[in-house]
């Protein structure tokens, strides 16, 4: 079954899907995913400025830059973290209507490639890169 919490990342309160035994938020929450990213974003995202967030996974970033930024552009081919993405944008409208979301993946040409899994699609390690464990689903960008 899936609920919803909130998160607090810095002053910003978000309200987003929680998935059983995942503690993302948790990370999230305790200053212990990412840090320097979201330093990053406070420190050079100007104020209306706009943010591009390559591989959204599942929007925090493109969320918190939504606080500040004039418009946010997230991009995410993983089947499953669009899912998560787009149900944390419905979640947000204040800030979700700030983000524009596309379900692709970014190439400087048209060409076929395999997206393949770590462990399971959704939980940010989707990668281009193969494994021999690797599940695999295969995406036209």
């Amino acid at each position: 079954m899936t609920t919803t919490r909130s998160v607090s990342v810095a002053q910003n309160q978000f309200k987003v899907v929680n998935l059983p035994n995942d503690a993302f938020w948790d990370r999230v929450e305790a200053n212990d995913w990412e840090p320097e990213t979201f330093q990053v974003i406070d420190r050079f995202l100007p104020a209306q400025g706009v943010f591009w967030d390559f591989g959204a996974y599942n929007g925090i970033l493109s969320l918190y830059a939504a606080t500040t930024a004039r418009q946010v552009l997230a991009v995410e081919p993983d089947p499953s973290a669009i899912e998560l993405l787009t149900a944390n944008i419905a979640l947000n409208p204040k800030v979700g209507q700030k983000i524009a979301f596309e379900p692709k993946a970014v190439s400087t040409s048209r060409v076929q490639f395999t997206l393949y899994a770590r462990y399971a699609y959704g939980n940010s390690t989707s990668s281009l890169m193969e494994r021999a464990t690797d599940q695999l689903n295969s995406y036209q960008c």
